[in-house]
């Protein structure tokens, strides 16, 4: 029997990922699609179909992620992004792996998202926000569209016994995912050196997530 969760403010409802295809290298061919990309000398050709696609869509925004070495983006010496995601509800997602590109893809990346002002979705974005700060301190700054985390904190209200508040959990509890059919994402992350065997499920949907 399937547990009972008291959410606040919404029923948790069994709905289907929205990824189908995963490829590396690669195009998009839609939303149901998502590309691995490795070796990118510009990024801004990238960034630019994403957000075109969204812009002239109803729905203008690009949902992003940051893997990262390390956890506190002051820490320059230590700690920095490993690789790069975004979504666009129109065109797909597309993940770039900045270790294999050029030693200034993320610093375009970071500065063309400010520059365009395109609005981004992120969950935790206080976390993705400080190393995207940290790689564009011009104006202006970012656009932050919406914090899925803190939606996940309004919708379980206070919370609850047994809580957790990765992104998994929110997927497995409120959408019904299963985490089990990411394999290339998987075999492409161990290989790469982020982990050396079985990945968890909450990095995993955090790399696929809608």
């Amino acid at each position: 029997m399937a547990l009972e969760l008291p959410y606040i403010l919404a029923k948790p409802v069994k709905t289907s990922s929205k990824l189908k295809e995963v490829t590396v290298e690669g195009e998009t061919t839609g939303p149901e699609s998502w590309v691995l990309i490795e070796g990118v000398e510009n990024p801004e050709e990238e960034l630019a179909f994403l957000w075109e696609g969204s812009a002239e869509s109803g729905e203008p925004y690009l949902v992003t992620d940051l893997e990262t070495k390390g956890t506190e983006a002051h820490n320059e010496d230590d700690c920095y992004p490993v690789l790069v995601g975004f979504y666009s509800p129109v065109r797909g997602g597309v993940a770039i792996d900045l270790r294999s590109s050029h030693s200034s893809s993320f610093a375009i990346i970071s500065q063309k998202l400010a520059e365009w002002q395109v609005p981004l979705v992120a969950y935790n974005n206080t976390f993705d926000s400080a190393f995207y700060r940290r790689y564009w301190k011009g104006t202006p700054e970012h656009n932050w569209l919406t914090d899925v985390y803190v939606l996940h904190k309004l919708i379980c209200g206070e919370g609850f016994e047994g809580q957790r508040w990765g992104l998994a959990f929110a997927n497995e509890q409120l959408l019904g995912w299963d985490a089990g059919k990411d394999e290339v994402i998987q075999q492409w992350l161990v290989e790469q050196g982020h982990t050396k065997g079985t990945i968890s499920k909450e990095i995993m949907q955090k790399l696929v997530g809608d």
